[in-house]
């Protein structure tokens, strides 16, 4: 029986995903359909965000948990409440590993998009080249395949809850997983990675999207200018 904060845990994280899967499922459906043809090679990039979005809400729904702290070990312990209880321990501990790298990776696809467009758009350095759909998928396929590393590693560093910790938390009868952050070299460089690399991607999403902002500014004073 779930106690009353699991129950309004399911409430509210549900609602999230919920909104997620349906707001994805109708863009996706929006791109294969509806998308110009002059923009469908761009549309890949929105394509494999929309997909990775709604894989990791679906993943967060399944695998819905609420998080303690073991202050000792320092470590996070994930308390699984969702429907992958039903299912085993690994497909939590694996729904929590795709929802966690899955939000990372988003943002480096976003990422490539911008920069795609400040690309395509020429300048000083690129004079106005085009890229092929073959390979914008070849981008994403292999950026989806380097955030399996990670997502392995994190899979793997989740080791089942003592009986001890799980006495003094009162975690009787839950479905958890242990997650020590500095319990090996690998924890260490998951943790490094989180904190370096994501910073370093969302800090270049600004950069170059300045930079995509301010080319298109100097492509239409020179369309209006052409036109006087």
């Amino acid at each position: 029986m779930l106690a009353g904060f699991d129950r309004l845990n399911i409430f509210v994280i549900w609602t999230i995903d919920l909104l997620a899967i349906v707001a994805n499922l109708l863009l996706i459906a929006a791109i294969l359909f509806r998308t110009p043809k002059v923009l469908r090679t761009y549309a890949v990039f929105l394509l494999n965000n929309a997909f990775i979005d709604l894989v990791s809400a679906t993943a967060s729904a399944l695998g819905t948990v609420r998080t303690m702290q073991d202050h000792e070990g320092s470590a996070t312990i994930f308390v699984f409440v969702g429907p992958c209880t039903l299912v085993s321990e690994e497909l939590c501990k694996m729904c929590q590993s795709l929802h966690i790298n899955l939000v990372q990776h988003s943002t480096f696809v976003l990422l490539l998009s911008f920069a795609y467009r400040l690309y395509i758009l020429g300048g000083d350095v690129f004079a106005g080249r085009h890229l092929k759909k073959f390979h914008i998928w070849i981008a994403c396929l292999i950026s989806l395949a380097l955030i399996s590393i990670p997502t392995t590693a994190y899979y793997l560093e989740q080791t089942d809850v003592s009986p001890q910790v799980r006495s003094a938390l009162l975690l009787e009868g839950y479905i958890a997983s242990y997650y020590a952050i500095f319990g090996s070299t690998r924890a260490l460089i998951i943790g490094l990675g989180y904190c370096t690399i994501s910073p370093a991607v969302m800090s270049l999403i600004f950069i170059v999207r300045r930079k995509l902002i301010a080319r298109i500014e100097r492509a239409v004073s020179f369309a209006e200018y052409t036109q006087t």
